[in-house]
Order: structure tokens, then C-alpha cells, then sequence
């Protein structure tokens, strides 16, 4: 017959001590089971395998697989909502200043041709040519036209000539807006 070695009493046939509960059977292996760890992400489990090596508190530590943080889902569905706006700001800008710029020079030109036009008939009905836009209005031109780049008036620069008209000018002096 044999006797517990933990508290002397008889053994049975079981694998434990039927009075203290001490493990009797040697080659017999507890479950494992997991229990959550104190909120660090990681689980604990008892030690497989009997006479392992406990550490203080009788759990070993087991990695668990890491969560992907919310802040990093946020952080891509921003980008991915960002990107094709300042893609798309970056293409509109420069368009439509290069599309603002051409329509006030091809303004300037169709000022330019306007001017031109009542100088011609200033001098149909007087016979001779004015010596400025002022002139001009508002017989010949409703109001006196301005660049609508600068905000400048027209100038009417006489003629080096005898019986030549004069030239019409704009004042920004840009490239462009000469006919």
C-alpha cells in the first residue's frame, strides 16, 4: 500500500490525495487554462508539464497578438481623404490663375480694339483725330474703359505723323496687352 507523501494518508487508486489533495500520479499533466492578466495585453497560463520551474505567483507569461490601434485607422482615412483634395487644389490653382490672367489680357485687347474703334469715328464726324479717351466720352464711348489689371485708364499717345491716327496704349505696360 502506498501513502501520501504530503500528508501520510492512504492512497487510493485516484491521481490525487483524498485528503489533502496532493498530486499523486506523477505523469499525470493538469489542463492549461487562461486566465486575462492584469489589463498589459498579455494573458497567463499555468506551466505545462509537472515539476517545471513556477515563477512567483505560479503564471508565466504568454504573448498575445497586438491590436491595431484606432488612432492608425484614423490616421489612414484622413490621408486617404486628404491626398486627392490637395491633389486636386494643386492641379485647379494654376489653372485657374493662368485662365484669370488670359481672360484680363484678352479684356485689355477687346478695350484696346473698342477705343480704336470710336477714335475712328471721332474722327468720321470731326475731321480730325481726339488727343484723349476723355474726349471720347460719352458721345463715342459710354463710360472711359479701364485695364482690368491695373484699373488704370486708356492713353492716347499722338500720332509722330500729320494725319495718322493716334495710338492707343494700356498702362499696365505688360506683354500682351498691346494689339
Amino acid at each position: 500500500m502506498a501513502f501520501c507523501s504530503n500528508c501520510g494518508e492512504a492512497l487510493g487508486s485516484g491521481k490525487f490525495c483524498t485528503k489533502c489533495g496532493s498530486l499523486v500520479d506523477k505523469s499525470y499533466v493538469p489542463p492549461v487554462e487562461v486566465t486575462p492578466a492584469s489589463g498589459h495585453g498579455q494573458a497567463q497560463q499555468p506551466l505545462a508539464g509537472y515539476g517545471a520551474r513556477v515563477p512567483p505567483g505560479g503564471y508565466a507569461k504568454v504573448p498575445t497578438k497586438k491590436k491595431f490601434p484606432v488612432w492608425g485607422i484614423v490616421l489612414i482615412v484622413c490621408a486617404s481623404l486628404l491626398i486627392p483634395i490637395i491633389v486636386f487644389v494643386a492641379i485647379a490653382v494654376p489653372v485657374f490663375l493662368s485662365s484669370r490672367a488670359n481672360a484680363q489680357k484678352r479684356t485689355c485687347q477687346a478695350n484696346l480694339r473698342t477705343i480704336e474703334g470710336a477714335v475712328q469715328t471721332y474722327y468720321a464726324e470731326n475731321e480730325e483725330y481726339p488727343t484723349s479717351v476723355e474726349e471720347l466720352v460719352p458721345d463715342f464711348l459710354k463710360r472711359n474703359p479701364t485695364c482690368p489689371t491695373s484699373g488704370k485708364t486708356y492713353v492716347l499717345e499722338p500720332s509722330s505723323e500729320p494725319g495718322e491716327p493716334p495710338t492707343v496704349s494700356c498702362p499696365t505696360n505688360e506683354p500682351g496687352h498691346s494689339l
